[in-house]
């Protein structure tokens, strides 16, 4: 099981990730990447300022955002996944804490 600071420590690395080209600007599967990225990152992000779990509301909000980033992946160019399906896992991370 993920820790906050494994998640604290997974997000730095992943906010030093070249963001990917191609994405900007465009929607894959009807769904903008940039946009979902936004939602999800808020949450990752306020866990890792509380150093606590999220509340069950701000993590039912989040899960609407996680099965969106399922939906999306597939449907994304192959250059980009991998970026994207960092930040779904780290966003389960944290809906596990």
């Amino acid at each position: 099981m993920a820790t906050i600071d494994s998640i604290k420590k997974r997000w730095k690395e992943h906010e030093n990730t070249r963001f990917p080209l191609g994405v900007r600007g465009k929607t894959f599967a009807g769904l903008d990447p940039t946009l979902i990225q936004s939602n999800v990152s808020k949450y990752i992000i306020t866990a890792i300022n509380l150093e606590a779990p999220l509340s069950a509301r701000m993590i039912d909000f989040m899960s609407v955002d996680v099965a969106d980033l399922e939906k999306l992946i597939p449907a994304l160019p192959e250059g980009a996944k991998s970026y994207y399906q960092e930040i779904l896992d780290t966003a389960k991370d944290v809906m596990r804490l």
